[in-house]
């Protein structure tokens, strides 16, 4: 979970901190002069390939036409202050019809979850019963959606850097989310092999998003065998 600095409008906001340093506001306006927040992630990126592709084929003495768009970017989260790159990755795909939008819309919800679940995963915040209250709201959780449920465990450290890479997870669920508001989510526990109100606020407990390969595939539907007469009566039409 991150908060968000603005950095377009700094004329506007300098002439609002001039009111509030010319004296005439009070002591404890005039304080709030020294709270401003520094920067401590910095997401930066760049656009590898993207287009349009279209292909001609002949049929039937006509001229079909059909076009692919593709996109591809990479992307780091670099720490602020020290310069160091806290996470590289990037994402690369293709659809077809002729406008980049869709995939624009798709590579930033795709690399947004990345982000969050490298550096800031989604917390359980509250238990009730078999309801857990999740610390992220807002467009970035779906309803119906399932997350797997880890316990979070000891922080692993880098032996030669000292620094943290995260920590141990333990799957011990799956839930479902039933409802999302601005700022939290609820969801309900499918199934848990622990005993989540006991272990909690004690033990840390995070959600990530269940990938598709996860989810179990739908049945194809049986298909019934025709009956013998049937059969029967095609192959003398076939003679």
């Amino acid at each position: 979970k991150f908060a968000m600095l603005d950095r377009s409008f700094e004329q506007e906001r300098q002439s609002e901190m001039g009111l509030l340093s010319s004296g005439d506001a009070s002591m404890e306006e005039m304080a709030k002069l020294g709270n401003r927040l520094g920067t401590d992630y910095m997401i930066v990126g760049v656009i590898e390939d993207a287009g349009t592709k279209t292909h001609t084929t002949e049929l039937a003495g006509r001229t079909l036409s059909s076009s692919t768009t593709r996109l591809s970017i990479s992307y780091r989260v670099i720490d602020a202050p020290t310069g160091q790159i806290k996470m590289a990755d990037s994402w690369s795909g293709s659809m077809p019809g002729g406008s980049i939008d869709g995939l624009t819309t798709k590579a930033a919800d795709t690399i947004s979850r990345q982000i969050v679940d490298a550096i800031a995963p989604i917390k359980v915040e509250s238990v009730l019963g078999n309801e857990l209250f999740l610390g992220q709201g807002g467009k970035s959780i779906k309803v119906g959606q399932k997350y797997r449920l880890l316990l979070a465990g000891e922080a692993i450290v880098d032996s030669y850097t000292k620094e943290s890479l995260g920590r141990q997870e333990v799957e011990v669920g799956v839930i479902e989310v039933t409802e999302v508001q601005s700022k939290i989510a609820k969801a309900k526990v499918l199934k848990s092999s622990v005993n989540i109100a006991e272990k909690f606020p004690i033990s840390t407990f995070i959600v990530r998003l269940q990938s598709e390969a996860a989810k179990p595939a739908a049945a194809a539907p049986a298909k019934k065998s025709p009956p013998a007469a049937a059969l029967k009566k095609k192959s003398e039409n076939d003679w």
